[in-house]
């Protein structure tokens, strides 16, 4: 029987999701060897191929949110790596949850729509059945390593694997979680299945064998990429892209040629790893009960850039990031083939839930089923729908119409624009701008991005339903007024932004700016977000002498929530009111929170990112990062939390709550009602002239005493110094009966808990200054 509406009514259906796979078939043999997959390539070539299809944003956790709710990212302003769709929207949110409620038992294993760890339970036990965890594990033998850097490029079980330790691996258990689940499967029923496979994202660590598949020295620069490439950004490079975009350290200039050359041979390896993986599970469905009647679906949420375009990574809008592998195969079709109209993955749940036999969701006004791209049963599909790619404010789109699908059309926020022939030129080498048919080309993507939620029109307003809008050529001020609104802007176009106060909770998509700009945020938007990859400066030269900070200032009367990305450092200065400032995973920033009860918090943990937060006046709360940052609660009442070594902590006016990590830190009380919990390290407390508390950890901690305060030490220690060099004459000492010690002179006080019954802690005082 043919794979038709009919003959799949009672079906199953099983998604299989990798992370960060390239479009194999684009590239197989581009790299001066061949990579290998049999396992996929025997399920795609009995099925149904889609050659050109399209993440709408190549990034782990927007793209799997969009997948899994069917909904655009511009709607849900879900287009970063900051937060999963569980964190803001409820689980009847995913189409699992209609297939649960129609009678389908739910399976679920691994990384497909969040995390590589299970979903929370009450998400877990709304949507699926079962949501079996999958691990890596450690006790890894005979470790092969091909490089002594990088994201893990070694072998195990080296030389000779066998695969005895293949279960040690993530991807090993999400095959075998699901392999087992087919021995218990109740045949009466329908199921959705779902694997979430690791590789190739890093770790690139795998079984051996793997990489005995691929020999670097034959590895070479891709021939259908620009030789200049392989030196650095070609010529023609957009300033915006190198920039912005731009990024990875294993590119050949940054990582050496047999840097890249063993980079490469790992990503092979680990694209081979997973591919047995998958065929372990194949194998396990064919002699299934199921294996009759199950319909798969096969995709990457995206691609990735190997050293092509200076870029070692997949936030890029390049074919080679943007462009998926994704197919359809059932056990109904009789022959393999490939359909080549540009297609999106936003397409991907119409199509589930047509294949459940259920109607799409009515909050769904985006996308279509594929399905009937396979057979003309499933309906018709609409062709003038064009494939769109954005990332962080950077646009792209595949036109699907007839004539001109073999075009991409790039715009960058600053307005830059590129095209290129990815049929003749797949590797996207020469920019067409000046023969290519822009102005149909910019219609397509205004139209696909509208489609979206984007509107790209320039008009003031926009269109009904629509709450995103980007501006494009600086004519008009942009003015949402839809309630919670969207804006994207490049530069100056920000503040032209014109929004009415208590006009819905809307945010700023900041894009960049040229050098030297400084963002004044406009008034009533109340979310800041920075939305692009990392900043460099945009002239070439500066950009390779010194790193770039972004610079916003807050409207004085519009609070804002600031965030930026993981690898962009900030200069951020608040409002009169109740600041949030969040900084980046991978870097520094310096906020200054102004009047009101602000929040400003680091991300980083590493020591090398910076923070240099000022509180100002208000109850603030300051959160530091990996170290020897600067923490400055200003006036109020502050909670201040230093959460690794070496930082300078000031309470300043107020009555302060004070955490900080292990290490040696210098904290200063400031005067107020304070209290100081301390980690363990060598730390310097400046105790100002209120009332102190301090709970210190292990360690040689100097108290450094005002004259005129009060000072509780929680817990003395032998290795404790008591500096009372500002108190004008020395002290009395005195055991009290509940075995406390008060070192005293006229109001100054400092009391100290667990001094043993036959210790003098005046042994421990410093430059105590001499009777007159």
């Amino acid at each position: 029987m043919a794979f038709d509406a009919d003959s799949i009514r009672d079906d199953n259906i099983c998604v299989i999701w990798v992370d960060d796979m390239i479009d194999v078939f684009t590239w197989r043999e581009t790299f001066g060897i061949r990579i290998q997959t049999p396992n996929l390539d025997r399920l795609l070539n009995a099925g149904v191929r889609f050659g050109n299809a399209y993440a709408t944003i190549p990034l782990c956790a927007p793209c799997r949110a969009e997948l899994a709710t069917g909904l655009s990212p511009f709607r849900t302003g879900l287009v970063d790596l900051n937060r999963f769709w569980r964190q803001v929207l409820p689980p009847e949110k995913a189409w699992v949850y209609d297939l649960r409620r129609a009678g389908f038992y739910t399976f679920t294993t691994g990384k497909v729509d969040a995390t590589y760890r299970p979903m929370p339970e009450r998400y877990r036990r709304v949507l699926f059945h079962e949501d079996v965890p999958a691990q890596d594990s450690g006790g890894r033998e005979k470790v092969k390593l091909y490089l002594d850097r990088g994201p893990g490029i070694a072998g195990v079980n080296h030389p000779d694997d066998d695969g005895s330790q293949d279960h040690l691996f993530y991807d090993f258990t999400v095959a075998q979680n699901a392999i087992d689940f087919l021995g218990r499967v109740d045949p009466a029923r329908r199921h959705l299945i779902q694997l979430g496979f690791k590789h190739p994202h890093y770790n690139l660590e795998c079984p051996d064998r793997f990489y005995q598949l691929y020999d670097p020295s034959q590895i070479r620069w891709p021939d259908i990429a620009a030789p200049e490439d392989y030196y650095g950004p070609p010529p023609g490079f957009a300033v915006y892209e190198a920039a912005y975009i731009a990024n990875g350290n294993w590119t050949p200039e940054k990582g050496g040629d047999d840097g890249w050359r063993q980079v490469v041979r790992a990503y092979f390896a680990a694209i081979s790893h997973v591919d047995h993986e998958i065929g372990r599970f194949l194998d396990a469905l064919e002699a299934s009960p199921l294996g009759g009647k199950t319909t798969v679906i096969f995709l990457s949420d995206n691609g990735f850039n190997l050293g092509n375009h200076d870029s070692f990574h997949k936030m890029s809008q390049w074919d080679s990031a943007a462009h998926v592998p994704l197919g359809i195969w059932s056990p109904r079709m009789t022959e393999g083939r490939v359909i080549d109209l540009p297609v999106s993955l936003h397409n991907f749940p119409k199509t589930v839930m047509q294949l459940a036999g259920l109607p799409p969701r009515p909050d769904w006004t985006s996308g279509q089923s594929l399905l009937p791209l396979v057979d003309p049963s499933f309906g018709c599909f609409d062709t003038t729908k064009s494939p769109v790619t954005s990332v962080f404010g950077t646009l792209s789109v595949r036109p699907s119409i007839e004539g001109y699908s073999q075009y991409r059309y790039f715009r960058y926020p600053n307005g830059e624009e590129h095209v290129y022939d990815v049929v003749a030129d797949p590797g996207e080498t020469k920019n067409l701008i000046a023969t290519a048919p822009m102005d149909v080309l910019r219609g397509e993507l205004v139209k696909g991005a509208l489609d979206l939620g984007l509107d790209l029109r320039g008009f003031e307003n926009p269109a009904d339903g629509v709450n995103a809008m980007m501006a494009v050529d600086g004519s008009v001020v942009l003015e949402g007024q839809r309630g919670n609104d969207n804006y994207w802007a490049y530069g100056a176009e920000a503040e032209k932004i014109k929004e009415q106060k208590d006009g819905g909770n809307d945010t700023l998509w900041y894009l960049g700016g040229p050098d030297g700009y400084v963002l004044h945020c406009p008034m009533n938007v109340e979310n800041i977000r920075i939305a692009t990859v990392l900043a460099r400066h945009e002239d070439a030269e500066a950009a390779k002498k010194s790193p770039r900070v972004m610079r916003i200032v807050a409207h004085p009367d519009s609070p804002i929530h600031f965030e930026t990305t993981e690898r962009v450092m900030v200069d951020v200065r608040g409002s009169r009111g109740n600041d949030v400032m969040i900084g980046p995973k991978y870097g520094g920033a310096t906020f200054y929170g102004g009047e009101g009860d602000d929040v400003l918090r680091a991300i980083s943990v590493s020591e090398s990112a910076r923070h240099f937060f000022y509180g100002g006046a208000g109850n603030d709360r300051l959160v530091g990062g990996g170290g020897r940052d600067v923490l400055d609660g200003g006036t109020g009442d502050d909670t201040i939390i230093g959460t690794a070594a070496r930082n300078r902590i000031f309470g300043g006016h107020g009555n302060d709550e004070i955490h900080d990590g292990d290490g040696s830190s210098v904290v200063q009380t400031g005067p107020g009602r304070n209290r100081v919990r301390l980690g363990g390290g060598n730390d310097t407390v400046h105790a100002g002239t209120g009332i102190n508390l301090i709970d210190p950890g292990p360690g040689a901690v100097v108290f450094i005493l005002a004259y005129g305060g009060v000072t509780h030490v929680a817990q003395w220690q032998a290795e404790q110094v008591y500096d009372l060099s500002a108190w004008p004459r020395p002290p009395q000492v005195a055991r009290r009966p509940d075995g406390l010690v008060d070192v005293t002179l006229g109001l100054s006080v400092l009391r100290i808990a667990g001094v043993p019954g036959d210790h003098d802690v005046s042994g421990q005082f410093r430059q105590v200054t001499p009777p007159l």
